[in-house]
Formats: structure tokens, sequence, C-alpha cells
């Protein structure tokens, strides 16, 4: 309830500069050399539970890969959730949201082969890596 008492929006709906909201674009837009290092971090953290559910997939019939990908997507979007100050603005946070979605919906495929999940990996990572550089870039 404090959180929304800290908030404030103007007549167009968008949060203050001082607001504490990872949704808000301006919050974010400073970023230091720590929390550059935190969000390389996080990508590696998640691209290795990324990788790793496809590896597991590969080894485990359809139950146990449905299984697999919830559990593997709620701990990707828990620390979405948890690192969510690092995003550069709302459209960085949606796009670390459907990784997590991927992965429960990959779940759902009943039969995964061959290793063509690492060009996956790649495309969504470099739309992470162009986008956090054009923010930092562009502002």
């Amino acid at each position: 309830m404090n959180e929304l008492a800290n908030a404030s929006e103007d007549a167009s709906g968008r949060m203050d500069e001082g607001s504490d909201d990872p949704m808000n674009d301006e919050a974010n837009s400073e970023p230091s050399a720590k929390s550059l290092g935190q969000w390389l971090a996080l990508n590696l953290v998640l691209i290795g539970l990324y990788l790793g559910f496809f590896h597991l997939s590969l080894l485990v019939e359809f139950p146990g890969s449905l299984l697999i990908g919830l559990v593997i997507a709620g701990v990707m979007a828990w620390l979405c959730f948890q690192f969510r100050k690092l995003f550069l603005g709302r459209y960085e946070n949606f796009i670390y949201y459907a990784l997590p979605l991927d992965i429960a919906l990959e779940g759902l495929i009943p039969f995964h082969s061959g290793y063509s999940f690492y060009w996956c990996a790649a495309s969504f990572w470099l739309v992470f890596g162009c986008y956090r550089a054009y923010r930092l870039v562009n502002g």
C-alpha cells in the first residue's frame, strides 16, 4: 500500500521521475557499472536455465518435460521479478518476461530433438543485447 502512496501519476498516466516503479522508463535510465555487471550475471543465469531446460527435455518424456518447463519458467519469472530494477523501462521488462513464457510453452511440446534451440537462445539474447545497447546509446 505504501508503494502506491509513493507513486504519483500526471494527467497522461505517466509516472513521475522519483518513482521506484520498474515500468517507469525514466526511473532506470542511468545504469551504473554495478548494474551492468548484475545485468550480465542475470543474463548468464537465464541463458543457463534456458539451455538447461532444452538439454533436459531431450532426456525425459512428455510429462517430465512439462514439469521441468514449468519449474524453470517459474524460476526465470522469479529472477526477472527480483532483478526488475536492472531493466531499462517497460519494453525491456516485457521482452524478459517473454523468456519464461517461451519455456512454459516449450514444455507443452511432447518431443524435442536436435540442438536447434541454440539458434533460439542466440536470437533471444541478440534481441536483449541490441535493445539494451539501443537504450544505452539513445536514452
